[in-house]
């Protein structure tokens, strides 16, 4: 097992479980799930990894999801995905993501590192799925709306001028994560997992 990032973490950023985790179950006989609820208990005791684990589990099967996605809005026989599937597709997701948003809302800011990462993950997440509805221009009654242009990780949103749903806000995938700006939530959650900034 390889494992290949283009930078290094501060100890205690989640990057740098995700990396421990990783480390560790390539030699150890220990399931990656122990080892993760070590390192939370370590490095975040308040965020409750045992509580959260199972959302946990749901976010990296999103995740797993919309990679697929995205890499189906460059297959070359892309013409024989058909509307339904991407209808489906895309439903399942975001009601994963309004139920992950529930789940925020309910908790209540108790685990604020947590709600920050989740927050960003699903902007993202939402301005995937809205592309690939571009792509294959496929209309589901769902478009990007307030909170969901507000700054993330590794998409922005440039706003359409047309109208339908290709002309509408354009998502732009970015090669380098976004910092935020200085000194607000996402600046930090950017400083945390990048060692040498």
């Amino acid at each position: 097992m390889i494992h290949l990032v283009n930078h290094l973490p501060h100890p205690g950023a989640v990057l740098d479980c995700s990396l421990w985790v990783a480390s560790q179950a390539a030699w150890s006989h220990l399931s990656a799930v122990l080892l993760a609820e070590t390192w939370f208990a370590a490095y975040y005791p308040e965020m409750n990894y045992r509580g959260l684990a199972d959302i946990w589990k749901k976010n990296r099967e999103i995740a797993i999801e919309l990679s697929a996605m995205r890499s189906l809005t460059n297959e070359k026989n892309r013409d024989k995905i058909s509307s339904e599937e991407c209808k489906a597709l895309s439903e399942s997701l975001l009601a994963r993501l309004h139920y992950l948003q529930e789940f925020l809302r309910r908790d209540g800011g108790r685990n604020q590192t947590f709600n920050a990462y989740c927050t960003s993950f699903i902007r993202d997440a939402k301005r995937i799925i809205h592309h690939f509805l571009q792509c294959f221009n496929v209309s589901i009654g769902y478009s990007l709306k307030g909170e969901d242009f507000a700054p993330s990780f590794w998409t922005a949103v440039q706003e359409g001028g047309g109208q339908g749903l290709r002309g509408g806000a354009k998502i732009l995938f970015l090669d380098k994560p976004n910092q935020g700006e200085e000194n607000n939530q996402m600046n930090q959650i950017y400083k945390a997992n990048r060692l040498f900034t």
